[in-house]
């Protein structure tokens, strides 16, 4: 009986060994053979291996060396991705810091102080409220004087629309929000700048309107967003957003969120997306620029049965909204930026448009316009 153990026990050992030693060894060949190209949610080059071709070189060597093996083995995807589905299951929790996993699995951004954000935990000082009110009244007022209309939309954090899924670890201070501050100083001094907030919290009820594996709106979010956009363009323009039904939109699989693709989560969700007949005008691209991330930096467009010219500056939340603003303008150029008074005056002198909009995500309201 004890032979018989100690057999098995034996055999159970060396198998053991053997298929971590054929793994060692596999994912040590991949290492050097496998494709050099980095996962979708890191966004740089993985290491390169360079053989050294002086002494300061061989010196550095060993640091470039262990840089190249930690991003380049074999098996890392398949490990970094296992990590992340045992993450999720068992603990509740993301395999990236900038990722948070709230009630019901949604995802919440959180790089760049969005937590701190939602705790109100960073709120604007007056020097940056006195700042934020000299640039926006700036660029109203130089564009008023050639004739030119302005507005500044603030799109909410995910977190601001539904706090319910935040978890509740992240407790909030009773102090206002750097939203809410924006807000009061923007109605004090009668700026052109647009609140969000109203009617998006009042339309939760008729369905879903931010993605819960996304940092941003769906189509419906858009849509519920455009007529407080309109309606401050008036009277420069008398733009009403068109009166949506549910036949306007179709439920689809959308492409993965770029939180879930952050934290490695591998599931897409279904939303509501419009259809193009729902559009009042079939517009046409006529040049775009695109970045190295797949980012339409630059976009130019054109709708023959409408008039008027629109400069759209905008961040990650304005490509939804873009074909919603073509199908209202004639001539449309879109960019995402964030133009110094230099740079927005010398866009303007070149596009000469008849309108300005630009919006601007709620966590970055400290980077001043």
């Amino acid at each position: 009986m004890t032979d018989s153990r100690m057999t098995a026990a034996n055999l159970y050992g060396t198998l053991l060994l053997g298929f971590f030693a054929v793994a060692t060894s596999l994912g040590g060949v991949l290492t050097f053979v496998g494709n050099p190209d980095p996962m979708a949610n890191e966004k740089r080059r993985l290491a390169q291996l360079e053989i050294p071709r002086s002494l300061a070189q061989w010196e550095q060597f060993p640091k470039r060396f262990d840089a190249f093996f930690g991003d380049n083995f074999g098996f890392r995807q398949a490990l970094i991705r296992l990590d992340s589905k045992i993450s999720l299951a068992l603990l509740g929790r993301s395999s990236s810091d900038r990722v948070v996993v709230g009630k019901n699995n949604w995802l919440y951004f959180a790089g760049e102080h969005s937590i701190e954000l939602y705790q109100n935990a960073l709120p604007l000082s007056d020097s940056d409220l006195e700042l934020m009110k000299q640039r926006i009244a700036g660029r109203r007022d130089r564009l008023a004087a050639k004739g030119i209309g302005y507005e500044f939309a603030v799109a909410p954090d995910k977190h601001t629309i539904y706090p319910e899924f935040m978890p509740a670890r992240f407790l909030r201070k009773q102090k206002p929000s750097q939203y809410s501050q924006t807000m009061e100083m923007a109605k004090a001094a009668k700026l052109p700048v647009v609140d969000l907030r109203p009617g998006l919290l009042a339309a939760k009820p008729l369905g879903q309107l931010y993605l819960r594996d996304d940092t941003h709106w769906n189509d419906l979010g858009v849509s519920t967003a455009l007529p407080s956009i309109f309606d401050a363009m008036r009277p420069k323009f008398d733009i009403a957003a068109p009166k949506l039904s549910p036949d306007d939109f179709e439920v689809k699989t959308v492409k993965t969120g770029d939180l879930a693709e952050m934290a490695l989560i591998d599931r897409r969700e279904t939303a509501p997306v419009l259809k193009d007949a729902a559009l009042p005008c079939r517009y046409e691209v006529t040049e775009k620029n695109w970045d190295s991330e797949g980012r339409r930096l630059f976009t130019r467009t054109h709708c023959p049965d409408r008039s008027g010219k629109l400069l759209f500056i905008h961040d990650s939340f304005g490509p939804a909204v873009l074909p919603r603003l073509a199908a209202e303008f004639g001539d449309m150029v879109a960019l995402w930026a964030r133009p110094t008074d230099e740079q927005f005056d010398a866009l303007v002198a070149k596009e000469k448009p008849d309108f300005v909009l630009e919006e601007r995500a709620e966590r970055y309201l400290s980077t001043h316009p």
